[in-house]
């Protein structure tokens, strides 16, 4: 039997439907500036990075309360110390709040450096914790239990390590005792617990087998006990869905650099993390780049030390994905008289300015400018310009953008193989553009309205990420003339709302004009189609979807705001007859009112579909 979409217009609907439901389909994947989520990141971007869903669990062990001939581990507490700071509050390298930090330390730091640092942790919201083996283990499982699945992970350990007669690797908490290795940590325990994390990044530090565990290997200056065993490095191996920084090799040793006043292998990460490592083409130090930097340097730190015993280096896990994972951009800034600022257009021109007003470059199109904007489309400090064609030449319905120095860096077509069996031309033509970071991951997206170039009344909506690569389309039936990005409060996620008309939904109204419509998208699901789907491209994903009535009022000015200051933002929209709504982000509308000369009758509803 032939299915026949029915739909009805609901005035003040007080339910929501109208669009199809959302599906798991990822969307291509997008360079983001942070981390990026370590198992299958290429496949679903879309879920963003977080850094308020990040926690971290920084241990510092440098005494031992319960066994005296455990000697101090110098600086372990300054290791935790500083990395957490690095993580936490140094605006180059942050990935989360330090609310979401705990400190599970023994000792104090012992550079002044380490102490002003962990004062400004702690003032910031940092909690500072003991690190006995009981409390290691509850802050361990509490710390992986609270990450949410766009943050972040970081454990890091900073202590002595040991192995068991089982050849069984061990990490010390503050009240371990050597000859029972039921006081300390199961290094596999550790790396299973992170593992279990709703997170789906996980960063893993560990700085331990410290040559010297105790008074009577001082002579000798290591200690056998604690080189990194075969079991730890296949315990390490066999890790997935996470990275695993490891301060020494199977076989080998982590060690103290007095200078530094840290652990070598921290010393060294701290310096790769501020931009020392190398940097991939986008500019970020990566895991991968910074695992080559820490293995090179840890093992040239040895070999000029003269510790012919140790085995140079580190180890490295790198679980799915994980060597391209960003972890901090370290793209040199554009000088204050270069950094594009302001964009002015006469016609198919373009002038390009900086904060003082003096212009910096500029281009031309084939084809009048309907928008240019000047935008971080990377979030690496470097300001892009962005360029909307409209007709009249051969750049008819592209977007370009440019590098900050005035470079092309890409062209995108918003034209496609039209969608409706209706009358068309040859391509589309830039209606409206808004640039924006659609999933609060620092880069930005440009969101495109196109229209038929020759008026008729097929259109699409595109986003494009900072790269130029197409995010998703959407296909309308009838001209789009609006699009806005807002979020009802800065926690929930952007939205997409868009003011058009639509042609296809007059004979469901009996009709003889388009009909002025207002509805949402959500920016992870844009595909297909717009109602009632008479095209190719199958029921497209919207989360509602409204009409007004009677025919023939076009939307002239739509808006986001806070109309009545209660802290969350609504949305405006009024027609060319002089009628005025507002409704939340449900599309409930909550004032309806008239500007000085309204003419006529006015009525906002959504659409209910069903099939039959």
């Amino acid at each position: 039997m032939l299915l026949r979409t029915l739909l009805q217009l609901l005035i003040a609907a007080t339910t929501l439907a109208g669009c199809a439901p959302a599906q798991e389909e990822a969307p291509p994947n997008q360079d983001r500036r942070g981390v990026q989520r370590l198992d299958s990141a290429a496949r679903d971007p879309s879920s963003g990075f977080d850094p308020a869903q990040s926690t971290a669990l920084f241990v510092g062990v440098s005494s031992f309360t319960h066994d005296k001939d455990l000697v101090p581990v110098p600086y372990a507490v300054d290791d935790a110390v500083d990395l957490a700071f690095l993580f936490a509050l140094n605006s180059g390298t942050r990935l989360l709040e330090p609310g979401r930090v705990k400190l599970a330390l023994s000792g104090e730091p012992e550079k002044p450096a380490s102490r002003q640092r962990l004062d400004a942790l702690i003032a910031q919201g940092a909690t500072r914790e003991s690190a006995r083996l009981t409390d290691l283990l509850r802050l361990l499982d509490e710390q992986a239990r609270e990450s949410g699945p766009d943050g972040v992970l970081i454990v890091v350990f900073a202590t002595h390590g040991f192995n068991d007669s089982d050849d069984e690797h061990h990490l010390a908490a503050a009240d371990s005792l050597l000859g029972h290795s039921q006081t300390a940590l199961r290094t596999s325990k550790i790396l299973a617990a992170v593992a279990r994390a709703p997170a789906k990044r996980r960063l893993v530090f560990l700085d331990a087998c410290r040559e010297q565990l105790t008074q009577e290997s001082r002579s000798a200056g290591i200690d056998l006990r604690s080189v990194a065993s075969q079991r730890l490095a296949d315990a390490i191996a066999q890790a997935q869905g996470q990275v695993i920084f490891f301060a020494a090799p199977h076989g080998g040793y982590a060690y103290n650099d007095h200078t530094r006043q840290n652990g070598v292998f921290t010393a060294t990460v701290m310096d790769g993390l501020q931009c020392a490592a190398e940097t991939d083409a986008r500019g970020f130090v990566t895991v991968g780049t910074l695992a080559t930097f820490a293995n090179e340097k840890v093992a040239q730190w040895l070999q000029d030390n003269r510790h012919d015993a140790a085995k140079g280096g580190i180890q490295v896990n790198l679980g799915g994905s994980a060597a391209e994972m960003p972890l901090v951009s370290c793209v040199s800034p554009v000088s204050h008289d270069q950094q594009p600022v302001r964009v002015r257009v006469l016609d198919n021109y373009f002038n390009v300015f900086n904060e003082e007003g003096v212009r910096v470059w500029g281009g031309n199109t084939a084809g009048r400018i309907v928008h240019a904007e000047v935008a971080d489309l990377h979030g690496d400090g470097k300001n892009e310009v962005v360029v909307g064609v409209g007709t009249g030449g051969e750049d008819t319905g592209m977007v370009q953008a440019f590098g900050w120095d005035g470079k092309p860096l890409w062209t995108a077509d918003t034209s496609a193989g039209f969608n409706y069996s209706g009358g068309h031309s040859d391509r589309l033509t830039v209606q409206a553009m808004v640039v924006a970071d659609l999933f609060r991951q620092g880069s930005k997206q440009v969101v495109v309205l196109a229209n038929d170039a020759q008026g008729w009344y097929q259109s699409r909506l595109t986003i494009w990420d900072g790269d130029g690569a197409l995010r998703g389309s959407y296909w309308h039936p009838g001209h789009l003339h609006h699009v806005v990005v807002g979020a009802p409060t800065p926690q929930e996620p952007p939205r997409l709302i868009v003011a058009g008309v639509n042609n296809d939904l007059r004979p469901f109204f009996e009709a003889e004009k388009s009909l002025a419509a207002v509805f949402m998208l959500d920016p992870a699901s844009i595909r297909g189609e717009a109602p009632p789907y008479f095209g190719r491209a199958g029921q497209g994903h919207c989360l509602w979807y409204g009409i007004l009535v009677p025919q023939g009022q076009n939307v002239v000015k739509l808006e986001v705001l806070d109309r009545d200051r209660d802290g969350r933002q609504d949305i405006s929209f009024w027609t060319e007859a002089g009628h005025v709504y507002y409704a939340d982000f449900d599309g409930r509308v909550f004032v309806r009112g008239a500007s000085d000369g309204v003419t006529g009758e006015s009525r906002f509803g959504l659409l209910r579909l069903t099939e039959q």
